[in-house]
């Protein structure tokens, strides 16, 4: 087959990681990806696995930006030159995208909806969710059939997949190395691996952290990303009094390195379609926390596969986190059967 993925950038993300893993591995399997955006920090990756580029100028929040419209003719050109066959669109900006070409070219278009979305009035009037709907959690299909009303026939639940060599569980080795790489040279760490934004919830870890180091003094927070809200989390971690056990790495394409650091991985969202780095986490065997919001519930057994708190509930998280830190069975039960989950569940293949 030969399929046009259309999404707004490739910098690094949920949505290019999905898209690169769900790319590459039809590449493998002998189809034709042609993979359309503005470009990114990711566009290598994508490069070397045998996915063709094109790049657009279509880096915009609006559905009415001339940008988008400016792009038809071109995809229009290159979808009859290259005979495409599906197109596949990953963004609101890229669905109208699609739902323009698919009429133009009479091919079929799905959509993949990456979390949960506002209920805008154009979302009403021009859904563009395409000919089928890919929802990444039981929580976003449940989402687009009661909110936004799609025919649940066309709505069909695809968990993201995860690139199992890339993530292999931590073995004492690579964590002594990745130790000595970061100069921790004691105590546990636990690792927020998401971008800085509020939706994120890094704020509730920070203030989670007085309690944790009141059982595990030692104990070090590595927040593993970049975002607008950098300085807020900065300051916040000086007036919860942890700034000397708080560390901010904006590593981008580098997370799957620092996984060794870790001994606990959390994800205190407020909301989240899924949570790829859970899976990531996972897939590296280590012990995660999550809140119990979105899609995370569908990939986290509380006890067995991680540990759930309530969403907003700091004393939650630090208790959790904690059992984990000072609790070495649990830790390895938690992490040998969150990889055992990815493996059975959600590989790339």
């Amino acid at each position: 087959m030969r399929i046009l993925h259309l999404t707004t950038h490739l910098n690094t993300g949920g949505i290019t990681s999905y898209i690169y893993n769900l790319g590459k591995t039809l590449v493998k399997q002998g189809h034709y990806v042609i993979v359309a955006s503005s470009g990114g920090d990711r566009e290598l990756d994508f490069f070397s696995k045998g996915m063709e580029l094109l790049i657009l100028n279509v880096k915009t929040k609006s559905e009415l930006s001339p940008k988008i419209y400016a792009c038809l003719p071109k995809l229009i050109k290159i979808m009859r030159e290259q005979k495409i066959e599906l197109i596949h669109s990953h963004t609101r900006i890229t669905q109208v995208m699609g739902s323009i070409l698919s009429r133009f070219v009479k091919r079929p278009f799905v959509s993949t909806c990456h979390g949960f979305y506002k209920l805008r009035f154009s979302r009403r009037l021009w859904p563009c969710w395409g000919d089928a709907v890919i929802a990444i959690s039981p929580g976003v299909k449940e989402h687009l059939v009661k909110d936004f009303k799609v025919e649940v026939s066309k709505v069909f639940y695809i968990s993201h997949g995860v690139n199992l060599e890339r993530y292999q569980p931590v073995t004492p080795e690579r964590r002594s190395a990745c130790r000595r790489e970061f100069d921790v040279k004691s105590g546990p760490v636990i690792g927020v691996v998401a971008r800085l934004e509020e939706v994120k919830g890094q704020d509730l870890m920070i203030k989670a952290m007085p309690e944790i180091l009141k059982k595990i003094p030692a104990a070090k927070l590595f927040l593993i990303g970049k975002g607008k809200k950098e300085s807020f989390l900065k300051k916040l971690t000086e007036e919860q009094g942890v700034q000397d056990n708080c560390f901010f790495y904006p590593v981008t394409q580098r997370t799957h390195e620092m996984l060794p650091l870790l001994d606990c991985v959390v994800q205190p969202s407020r909301e989240e379609g899924l949570g790829l780095s859970i899976l990531e986490s996972q897939a590296s065997g280590l012990p995660v926390v999550a809140t119990k919001v979105g899609g995370i519930p569908s990939i986290i057994e509380h006890g067995k596969t991680g540990l759930l708190v309530e969403p907003l509930d700091t004393a939650g998280l630090a208790q959790a986190v904690s059992q984990i830190l000072t609790n070495k069975a649990l830790a390895e039960s938690l992490g040998k059967n969150g990889r055992s989950k990815v493996e059975r569940d959600s590989s790339a293949e």
